[in-house]
């Protein structure tokens, strides 16, 4: 998911927040090995411990925008940053939002969530959102990793329905073409589990050099898996929300007023960054036009130049 770091802070009728939203896909990669991965397929991945950004460079941006009080807020997004070597990354990072009084979010696979959940309860603003696409040996055979379903829905029902951390939990599920009984089959663990808020984004194209785009098998079936997958989510008492990506297709507006579920669409350009693994910095329209890895690296000289400064002089 790229554009949809955006949802979380966007209002129900999609009025964009006031300063700059910061998102971050840190180094360390992910035990999962997902063909529709886009910090793979934009090359943001970054393994190598040893040609990695500290975490300096990501909480210095975000520094810089909180004590400018330009920072709307700020998300972990893309590969897994429940990992104990990401961790340090992780930490940091969401402490300068909690003691900006700022929202975050954070989006993670969930293998490690029964691990890590005590380490969450303190980023008291964040939200959690596990990603789910499909249940079983589905979700396995897609994600690359035997017994990875398993293992989620373990951490997901270790968690008590009364603590912090399950109140600010979501589930986050990609629309995928063909694929309507997998995202019922979620859209019921999610209902069974007690969990209120389903956030469900369209397969993407993110290929680098063209605009990220809704991927064109994906469109014609759309409507019909929308009307289906809101009228079942009414039915179980689980609000389900489009993330800003569905945005991009007309009939989607269509649908939800058919059937009266939410369509993140911002009423206007958000101011966003996203930094990668590799120290890169992209602002919305760079990383939506789908610039080139040499753009991209262009990019990052240019906003380092043009923002950070500006920031630090406040």
């Amino acid at each position: 998911m790229v554009a949809a770091a955006l949802t979380g802070f966007l209002s129900d009728d999609g009025v964009v927040p006031q300063g700059t939203i910061v998102t971050a896909v840190f180094p360390g990669g992910c035990q999962l090995k997902c063909g529709f991965c886009i910090v793979r397929l934009r090359k943001e991945r970054n393994t190598d411990a040893s040609n990695a950004p500290t975490p300096d460079f990501y909480n210095s941006t975000l520094r810089s925008y909180a004590e400018s009080g330009k920072l709307a807020g700020a998300a972990v997004i893309g590969d897994e940053p429940l990992q104990e070597a990401v961790w340090p990354y992780v930490s940091e990072f969401l402490g300068i939002c909690t003691d900006a009084h700022r929202p975050s979010t954070l989006v993670t696979n969930g293998l490690e969530l029964t691990e890590f959940s005590e380490r969450l309860e303190p980023f008291s603003r964040t939200q959690i959102v596990v990603s789910l696409d499909s249940i079983g040996w589905s979700h396995d055979r897609t994600r690359g990793l035997p017994g990875a379903f398993d293992r989620i829905i373990h951490g997901l029902r270790s968690l008590s329905p009364k603590s912090s951390l399950f109140r600010r939990l979501s589930i986050a599920t990609i629309l995928r073409p063909g694929r309507l009984t997998d995202a019922k089959q979620v859209l019921e663990i999610v209902a069974s589990l007690g969990i209120k808020t389903w956030l469900v984004s369209p397969l993407l194209d993110p290929r680098l050099g063209q605009p990220i785009r809704v991927h064109t098998k994906l469109r014609p079936d759309v409507a019909h898996m929308l009307r289906a997958l809101g009228s079942l989510a009414v039915s179980r008492g689980v609000q389900m929300v489009l993330s800003d990506e569905f945005g991009l297709l007309d009939e989607t507006a269509v649908v939800a007023r058919e059937v009266g579920f939410v369509v993140k669409r911002p009423r206007s350009k958000p101011s966003l960054v996203r930094l990668d693994a590799h120290g890169r910095c992209c602002t919305w329209d760079e990383v939506c036009s789908g610039l080139s890895e040499a753009q991209t690296t262009t990019a990052v000289r240019s906003i380092a130049d043009r923002v950070m400064p500006l920031h630090m002089a406040h």
